[in-house]
């Protein structure tokens, strides 16, 4: 049995944009554990050199993973861990999380999705063994009833807190560049060019992607970047904007980060997710649903106009209430 003074953590989460750090920061902050320990949820150090061997030499990819489980394994063995919190796990084989919970049925694992299981199938595979389970979208809690649901959470109180006189930017998108997202960013571009809205907007993409897709990508190269935004700057720029687009891709029913990061700051949404009518924080004077085919002057008119209602916002949950939620801090 394990020490019940000394408690330690087990983090197993993907890099995304820093919000791994956000959260291990969170869980440190809370003082609830006598030591934090993190692996990359990736059986390389770099995700895309081990996608690129998986495409090349499936067979040494196939080791690599088998190797990664074990480190995990071996990791828990040695390191007496209480509680093992899995965020993705894309590379954790769910043989290993049940030879864990065999050998240490004391351990509490929790685990989170935040892609889907169409996204990311081996979450499926995860949720058969692993009891405490949580996922941001919305179809796989209500066809899996070992999900329960919890969306995505906001680290804006982590940062410094900004105070902006003016809301200066009418209209912001920032997201992964998509050419599905293309005809509505187009439209929304448009019409704020045509009556005089400042539209601000930051589509990103991995260089070794646009080359891959270039033909495809090449079109929209004006608007592209190849530099991720800085999260301070983000969150700057999320600050000084009256409303956030949120266009989500076809098939996603669970809410994008940036629609919760956008609601904490009281921006009104503007979203083609029309799932967020079913969450208990949605009132039209905060959120529009838009269709792809019906943005129009009137809508943005609009949108602009409402004035946001605050008292909304209760289940809106900062990075420590998202944790709290799954009981991990």
């Amino acid at each position: 049995m394990m020490n019940d003074n000394c408690k330690n953590i087990l983090i197993i989460c993907p890099v995304f944009h820093g919000y791994e750090e956000r959260i291990i920061s969170c869980i440190r902050q809370s003082k609830k554990y006598n030591n934090i320990y993190y692996i990359k949820d990736t059986p390389l150090n770099s995700e895309k050199i081990y996608l690129y061997l998986k495409n090349l030499i499936p067979r040494l990819s196939a080791v690599l993973l088998k190797l990664f489980n074990k480190r995990i394994l071996k990791f828990v063995r040695k390191n007496k861990i209480n509680t093992l919190f899995i965020v993705k796990g894309t590379y954790v084989y769910s043989d290993t999380m049940s030879i864990i919970q065999k050998e240490f049925p004391e351990i509490k694992v929790v685990l989170y999705e935040w892609d889907s299981i169409f996204s990311n199938p081996n979450a499926l595979n995860l949720l058969n063994v692993i009891k405490n389970s949580y996922t941001f979208d919305f179809d796989d809690a209500h066809s899996y009833d070992r999900y329960k649901y919890l969306p995505l959470f906001y680290s804006f109180d982590q940062l410094p807190e900004q105070t902006h006189k003016n809301k200066d930017i009418d209209f912001l998108l920032v997201c992964a560049f998509s050419v599905e997202r293309m005809p509505i960013f187009l439209k929304i571009k448009d019409l704020c060019e045509r009556n005089g809205w400042i539209f601000a907007f930051h589509f990103y993409v991995q260089h070794g992607v646009y080359l891959k897709y270039k033909s495809t990508m090449r079109p929209y190269k004006s608007f592209i970047s190849f530099e991720s935004l800085d999260y301070e700057k983000y969150y700057s720029l999320v600050c000084r904007a009256k409303a956030v687009v949120d266009i989500v891709g076809s098939g996603q029913t669970g809410l994008t980060i940036r629609t919760i990061e956008a609601l904490s700051q009281n921006c009104h949404l503007l979203t083609t997710n029309k799932r967020i009518a079913e969450m208990e924080f949605y009132t039209d004077n905060n959120i529009t649903i838009v269709d792809y085919n019906k943005i129009s002057k009137e809508v943005l008119e609009m949108t602009l106009k409402k004035e946001f209602d605050k008292s909304y916002n209760n289940e809106i949950y900062s990075t420590k209430e998202w944790l709290k939620k799954m009981d991990i801090v």
